[in-house]
């Protein structure tokens, strides 16, 4: 009876998860779609306003053309607080991983048994591992491009 407990309690906890995790993905794209909308709205009245290749001229030299572009720049942060919430997670996955696998050498040297103990622990310890393992893979993978692009910089640079 207690491993299918366990079981039920992995299901709905693992379900809501990926429910809270899919809402948090769909206010983050809905939330970047509405910058994106702004922005170039704002591009299009911009543009809309000037009327000779003087006036774009006479604009694009101004300090106020600067502090908007500067504005409206890809802040490096945005990257380094990506990276660094996919390596939390990445790490938090793979530590609990492990504990399910130490959990699982626990069972088997105890030789407690309980109906689909040992190898529901296993699968899940799997699986967990496997994600954390990918999240990291791909902060690192993340981390190498944006600084090869420059989206971000080296500590030793300006």
């Amino acid at each position: 009876m207690l491993a299918d407990q366990f079981l039920f309690l992995t299901v709905v906890l693992s379900f809501v998860g990926f429910l809270a995790f899919l809402l948090v993905t769909l206010v983050r794209h809905r939330h970047q779609q509405a910058i994106l909308r702004v922005q170039r709205e704002l591009q299009t009245r911009l543009l809309d306003k000037v009327d000779s290749r003087e006036g774009l001229r006479s604009f694009l030299e101004s300090p106020s053309s600067h502090a908007l572009v500067e504005a409206l720049r890809h802040r490096p942060d945005e990257a380094y607080s990506r990276i660094l919430s996919a390596t939390v997670v990445g790490s938090a996955l793979s530590v609990g991983g492990a504990a399910l696998i130490a959990l699982r050498l626990y069972l088997g040297w105890t030789e407690t048994r309980w109906m689909g103990g040992p190898e529901v622990v296993s699968i899940l310890a799997f699986i967990l591992l496997t994600c954390g393992a990918a999240l990291l893979v791909s902060a690192f993978v993340a981390y190498r491009l944006s600084r090869s692009w420059g989206l971000i910089k080296k500590h030793d640079e300006p």
